[in-house]
């Protein structure tokens, strides 16, 4: 993990629930000058979290329009 570059972009992917905050909040603690991308879902917001700081929560709608628009990493 000695490789981090500015301008690089790390992404972690992976099932529901299968550990992926855990893993990016270790790195940011091992490289705090790391930042973390706000990401976009199309799923209702839950208890406890905020627009724009968990996630960027749109509508089905505007998802697909993102995605054929190539607005989206997937």
């Amino acid at each position: 993990m000695s490789n981090f570059h500015p301008g690089k972009l790390i992404i972690i992917t992976g099932k529901t629930a299968s550990g992926k905050d855990t893993i990016q909040s270790e790195i940011i603690k091992k490289y705090p000058n790391l930042k973390r991308i706000i990401t976009t879902t199309s799923r209702k917001i839950r208890e406890g979290e905020k627009q724009g700081q968990n996630y960027y929560f749109i509508s089905e709608e505007e998802f697909k329009r993102k995605i054929l628009n190539d607005e989206f990493f997937e």
